[in-house]
């Protein structure tokens, strides 16, 4: 059984959730993983990339936001 954390909070407190875990499944016959948030573990290299990811991209992405607003303005205006 594989139980995936989906919050840095859960990472924290890895080793007690887990200890947890195997106590309450002992009496199975289940094999636990738990897989850390991948956020917290790779979040430098992940900040890294979306800064790049932006400054590369930056006039298609600031033009689609004014797209967006526009839009959204207009349809505000028909009401």
């Amino acid at each position: 059984m594989r139980i995936c954390f989906t919050s840095l909070e859960e990472n924290k407190h890895l080793q007690e959730i887990e200890e947890k875990i195997k106590t309450a499944l002992k009496d199975t016959d289940y094999s636990i993983v738990v897989v850390p948030s991948r956020y917290e573990k790779d979040g430098e290299k992940i900040r890294k990339y979306r800064k790049e990811y932006y400054q590369k991209n930056r006039e298609r992405l600031v033009q689609e936001e004014r797209e967006r607003k526009a839009r959204k303005k207009q349809k505000a205006l028909e009401r």
